[in-house]
């Protein structure tokens, strides 16, 4: 055998029986020559003439993405086909790219002779595709690296409703292990009625402007640094205008409290941002905006009148709402309860509320009679025990009723 005019190897006919082989391992890329010459035993010679081959090593280039790509998801992939290097030095022929190997995550999803491949997608999480190109020599190329990113939808935090000329901010965050930084993101606000302007700078997830009083819809929507596509579902901004009155009213209209826990029920102007109450006039504590909520008196606040003031921060405006109640936590006393000839003696005082009603039981207390009002002498002639209440609801002891 003759490979580029010099003879490489020589093969008794024993050895080939239909056909011999030589490795051409060592040869160098590009295009070579070779023939065979056949010797009889009378040293006849004949010559097959000389033939071309050539020898491939070098990796074909890497696939290339579509022109504004790369187009991939989480299940298909598609780039353009690569060519193949020429063998240096010696010419210009080439092997054809003929397979492409495809990748997903590092797990080899199978072989294609076409420039796409699509498989289930994958459930979820980022995806990173890889396209090996081989030639018909086997020579793989480097692996050409797409990534899909799953996109992060996000949620705007806004006020449903705003007053005109009121500060309103526009927000929402990122979740843990994701950046801002170098983002590509466009906070939109959207004016039905007139135009639609962007008011963030790229890479900002807040804003605060002052509401102009018109219906306002606000999405967000851009890419993060690493491509990855962030968006948010539209929200809408309602124009309020203050309505409402400040009231307070306690215990339901009570006039006297003989617990230091009192309901109150509150009713605020709808552009009230914040609501405060003071006792007798001390500094104000911060209270909910809620329909109905429940004060400690603090041990401080002595019996007698207390005066309740509720001040509603309002939108450009403050309002005040009062109330004030008796605070009665001394059962009354019931110095004594003579019945004489049919009618019933009580000596009996409270200081705070005053009396309200007495109440009269036989034997039994557990079932008293229902409370009367409180008078000083009343038609008792069968029951055994007494007790009187004052205004607040406090109760004396029951008290047996002596006879004369």
């Amino acid at each position: 055998m003759i490979v580029d005019g010099v003879v490489v190897t020589t093969v008794p006919a024993s050895a080939c029986a239909a056909t011999c082989s030589y490795a051409v391992a060592s040869l160098s890329n590009g295009t070579h020559h070779w023939s065979i010459t056949a010797i009889d035993d009378n040293g006849d010679q004949g010559d097959s003439g000389e033939r071309t081959f050539g020898v491939d090593t070098v990796p074909p280039n890497r696939p290339v993405f579509l022109a504004g790509g790369p187009y991939v998801s989480t299940s298909s992939v598609e780039w353009l086909a690569p060519t193949d290097l020429p063998f240096p030095p010696l010419g210009t022929l080439k092997n054809r790219v003929v397979l492409f190997e495809v990748s997903r995550n590092g797990v080899v999803l199978g072989t294609t002779t076409g420039t796409s491949y699509s498989v289930a997608p994958q459930p979820a999480g980022d995806v990173t595709w890889s396209i090996v190109a081989i030639d018909e020599a086997g020579n793989r190329s480097a692996p050409t690296i797409a990534r899909w990113l799953e996109p992060l939808h996000l949620i705007l935090t806004a006020p449903k409703y705003a007053f005109a000329g009121q500060p309103v901010t526009i927000s929402t965050s990122l979740p843990s292990g994701f950046s801002a930084e170098g983002a590509r993101l466009g906070l939109d606000r959207t004016r039905p009625d007139q135009h639609t302007d962007a008011v963030l700078a790229f890479g900002s997830l807040t804003t605060t402007h002052t509401f102009g009083g018109g219906i306002e819809g606000w999405q967000l929507s851009g890419w993060l640094a690493d491509g990855r596509y962030v968006s948010t579902p539209p929200i809408t901004i309602t124009p309020r205008k203050p309505s409402g009155t400040s009231r307070l009213k306690i215990d339901a209209g009570a006039r006297f409290a003989r617990r230091r826990s009192v309901k109150l029920t509150l009713g605020y102007p709808t552009d009230a941002a914040a609501a405060a109450i003071s006792i007798n006039g001390a500094k104000a504590i911060p209270i909910g905006l809620k329909a109905a909520t429940s004060l400690k008196l603090p041990k401080t606040v002595k019996e007698g009148p207390v005066k309740l003031a509720v001040t509603y921060t309002c939108w450009q405006r403050t309002t005040k709402a009062t109330a004030t109640i008796r605070l009665d936590t001394t059962r009354p006393r019931l110095r004594s309860a003579v019945l004489q000839h049919g009618t019933l003696h009580v000596a009996a005082t409270d200081a705070v509320s005053g009396l309200a009603s007495i109440q009269l039981a036989r034997s039994s207390r557990s079932h008293p009679a229902k409370a009367r009002p409180f008078t000083a002498a009343l038609k008792a002639t069968t029951a055994t025990w007494v007790r009187v209440i004052d205004r607040a609801g406090n109760a004396s002891a029951w008290t047996r009723i002596s006879h004369r």
